[in-house]
């Protein structure tokens, strides 16, 4: 019996250079989100939450710094690569005990500007975060009960400054239907939605979050488009240029509209993914079952000779 044995591909040099350079990154702070969050929830006082979300979303995605670089697929948490940044509405008094804002990823730096902006977010946020708001619900509960010292004492009081995530979004369903489809059906349940009951104004909010949320999206890819055809037009390399045009054209499709390539499905994949991750802190955001919905735009490709 002859047993043949596959070998592994080697790593092309862009990707070794790429995974290289972040592993060795700083981790700097961002602070852009701050400015947004604190702006954003004074222009919505008195909105309903879910829509206060969705507005604060517009305006991060609509304003936040981007950039283009080396890779291929575009699209960041922050304006740093390898940027980091605080959701003050979830917890905001650990930033008072840690000004620094040293952390599990090596030292983090934060500029004197910042630091200034820090400040102004934790006089707004203290005992209105998240956290806040779910210890006064406990102690009304608990009043004899102190949670704090429950929590310094390795005791799991699930009191804490972050939601737990622990989610999979369907992202085959954007690849697949993209961001207008999914609009198109929140509007069509709009139409159907009787506006006299408690539950259809609820849903009406929820709907109307869902759509603002899925444009902000698609506005944001569109800042990308802009971009890279902005340094496509300077750009003297013909190969980079024809790559800058690719991911311009790409983006203006992707995650607006269905996927029609692997890489327009990987391009998909990663403004929904990053956008949830601007959005929304949480323990545990899943890509799920990669394989199951990204295999048949990667066969498609394979059989049509595209890679």
């Amino acid at each position: 019996m002859v047993t043949e044995v596959a070998t592994r591909p080697k790593i092309s040099a862009r990707v070794q250079h790429l995974k290289d350079s972040l592993l060795q990154l700083e981790r700097p702070i961002s602070c852009e989100r701050l400015r947004y969050v604190i702006a954003s929830y004074r222009e919505t006082e008195g909105q309903s939450p879910v829509m206060r979300r969705a507005r604060l979303l517009d305006k991060v995605l609509s304003s936040m710094t981007i950039f283009i670089d080396e890779n291929p697929i575009v699209g960041t948490q922050t304006k740093y690569r390898g940027g980091v940044q605080p959701y003050p509405e979830w917890a905001c008094r650990w930033m008072k005990k840690e000004p620094q804002f040293f952390g599990s990823l090596g030292t983090m730096k934060i500029s004197p500007e910042d630091q200034a902006l820090v400040e102004e977010t934790i006089d707004y946020w203290q005992d209105k975060s998240a956290i806040d708001q779910v210890k006064e619900i406990w102690a009304g509960k608990h009043p004899d009960v102190n949670v704090d010292d429950y929590r310094s004492a390795g005791v799991w009081a699930d009191v804490v400054g972050a939601p737990m995530g622990r989610m999979c979004v369907d992202y085959g369903k954007v690849l697949n239907l993209g961001l207008e489809g999914i609009i198109a059906e929140a509007r069509a349940h709009l139409d159907r939605l009787p506006i006299s009951t408690r539950e259809g104004l609820r849903k009406r909010e929820f709907l109307n979050a869902v759509i603002m949320s899925c444009q902000a999206v698609i506005k944001f890819a569109g800042r990308y488009a802009t971009l890279a055809r902005e340094m496509a037009q300077g750009e003297p390399n013909p190969e980079r240029k024809k790559e800058l045009e690719l991911i311009g054209a790409t983006c203006d499709r992707v995650p607006a509209k269905p996927a029609r390539t692997f890489y327009e499905a990987l391009q998909s994949f990663w403004f929904t993914h990053v956008c949830l991750l601007i959005e929304h802190v949480s323990w545990g955001f899943s890509p799920g079952r990669f394989p199951l919905y990204m295999y048949p735009f990667y066969k498609a490709d394979k059989e049509a000779g595209r890679i």
